[in-house]
């Protein structure tokens, strides 16, 4: 009877083991939606939220073969619409309001330098993507201001394996495009 026990406790302890190592692997996109948030991200977490309190313009660039910080695309998030503009298009794609994307994922934060510099290590995760991440928020700590991520293979949504992406939250700075310049995306 003993051995018995100690048998299935042995079991026990080692499926523990196994799911523990499998919860690292960061492959499979449902596993990333579907994680709880990570305690560490708690800051940046928020300030990725906050952006779209009182909406956003992002700029992404990366790096290419021809050009360093290239820019790609502007995500203008406003009034629950998000327009982007790419940088070889002089049209702007409006997409219909609806439920926000789910999917992305801070984990392993860690901050840089001393608290009150606002700057962070992480891992950034959607879907299939993941990168590390340097991470700066905006002054008061509550939105980003600035996110450098290093992809660990191709983006299955950015040309480049480094994307740096700016955020601007001036309302007064931030314009929605004239109607003659917006297609709309069904």
């Amino acid at each position: 009877m003993k051995i018995q026990l100690f048998r299935a406790v042995i079991c026990f302890y080692a499926t523990l083991a196994a799911q523990s190592a499998c919860a690292g692997d960061v492959k499979d996109p449902e596993r990333i939606v579907n994680q709880p948030p990570d305690p560490s991200c708690t800051v940046v977490t928020e300030a990725y939220e906050n952006r779209k309190s009182s909406g956003y313009l992002e700029i992404v660039s990366g790096d290419t073969d021809a050009a360093k910080d290239q820019q790609y695309v502007k995500i203008l998030y406003w009034g629950g619409r998000v327009y982007e503009k790419y940088d070889d298009t002089v049209k702007w794609l409006r997409s219909p309001p609806g439920p926000p994307v789910a999917g992305t994922r801070f984990s392993e934060c860690r901050p840089v330098g001393n608290a009150s510099e606002l700057h962070y290590d992480a891992t950034w995760q959607r879907e299939s993507d993941v990168a590390q991440a340097e991470i700066w928020l905006t002054p008061d700590g509550k939105k980003l201001h600035k996110v450098i991520r290093r992809f660990r293979s191709k983006s299955a949504y950015l040309p480049f394996q480094t994307a740096t992406s700016l955020y601007e939250y001036d309302a007064e700075r931030i314009q929605i495009p004239p109607e003659s310049l917006i297609i709309d995306h069904e």
